[in-house]
């Protein structure tokens, strides 16, 4: 089985998919740990986290040897993925600690994929000097509705796409972000221009703008706002995609605003999106074939960054 270090051991890495007394919640693989505990190609070999508490509940829970420090590992062997989930703020600083003493094969890092288009470039030079397969975090593009969705031929006869409206919270880089980097995968990279962008709201919360390169209205809602559920609406010219419930649910409408087509997944596939994840990176580990996955991040920085 392929050596694994998970380092960081928060809500992404540990405890999200584990109820109030630390207790793994049935018919849930939300987290890292859990993924790669419940995976028949991947093992835990290490768990890596600055909180003695959280390593001691991940090897307790999942097995593996713990550590504090990514340098208190260093004498042991290289795992072959590296799992980084790690604030922010600290994947350009980490994965500088992990490559200066391993070589693992394949990362999966957390969106954003460090904290502007600065640090993602700098983590993406790292990488290609390793040599390295990386996948960044973005789950919603490997969930079965939406490849579904992309193939149908509802969607390939959709004509251009005129508005986005995107219904969120928190920042752009964090939350919208997601949306971004659907965005892209159901249309291409130059969907998202990255002149710059000239902004008109009177609401709090709402950022509105035409993008001067795809052409596309851009509505994006509850930007800073508190936790709510996520949608987003696809407006184009033959039909309209309605995403619900985070991305468990997709309804296309034709222009007459009849229903024809319902792409949605049942709780138990949804709440498992990071076992989907994992077996994409497991059925593509022994090829040599990169993927877009960094780049498509450097661009969503940018993309934000315009904005």
């Amino acid at each position: 089985m392929i050596s694994t270090a998970i380092i960081g051991l928060g809500k992404m890495g540990l405890t999200y998919d584990l109820d109030e007394l630390g207790v793994r919640i049935p018919s849930k693989i939300m987290t890292h740990c859990r993924s790669v505990a419940e995976s028949d190609y991947f093992k835990i070999s290490y768990l890596i986290d600055a909180h003695g508490s959280a390593v001691q509940l991940g090897v307790h829970l999942y097995g593996g040897t713990g550590f504090r420090s990514v340098a208190e590992a260093e004498s042991q062997d290289s795992p072959q993925l590296v799992i980084l989930s790690v604030p922010t703020r600290l994947h350009l600083e980490t994965l500088l600690e992990v490559t200066n003493k391993w070589s693992p094969r394949v990362f999966l890092i957390e969106k954003p994929f460090g904290s502007s288009s600065y640090e993602a470039k700098k983590m993406n030079e790292i990488l290609q000097v390793q040599g390295a397969k990386v996948y960044v975090n973005y789950i919603r593009r490997y969930l079965p509705n939406f490849i579904s969705l992309k193939s149908s031929p509802l969607f390939v006869n959709r004509g251009r796409l005129q508005s986005v409206s995107i219904n969120g919270y928190g920042t752009l880089e964090n939350i919208f972000s997601h949306f971004f980097d659907l965005l892209m995968y159901l249309e291409s990279t130059s969907i998202l221009g990255l002149t710059k962008k000239s902004k008109s709201s009177s609401i709090l919360g709402s950022i509105n703008f035409r993008d001067s390169v795809s052409g596309v209205f851009f509505e994006l809602n509850g930007v800073g706002q508190g936790i709510r559920e996520c949608t987003m609406t696809l407006t184009y010219e033959s039909i309209v995609i309605e995403m619900n419930s985070n991305g468990r649910c997709l309804e296309i409408w034709n222009t007459q605003g009849e229903s024809i087509a319902v792409f949605n997944l049942n709780n138990s596939v949804f709440d498992s999106y990071q076992a989907i994840v994992l077996k994409r990176i497991a059925d593509e580990f022994a090829l040599s074939e990169k993927n877009t996955s960094v780049a498509d991040a450097i661009h969503i920085h940018e993309f934000i960054e315009s904005i």
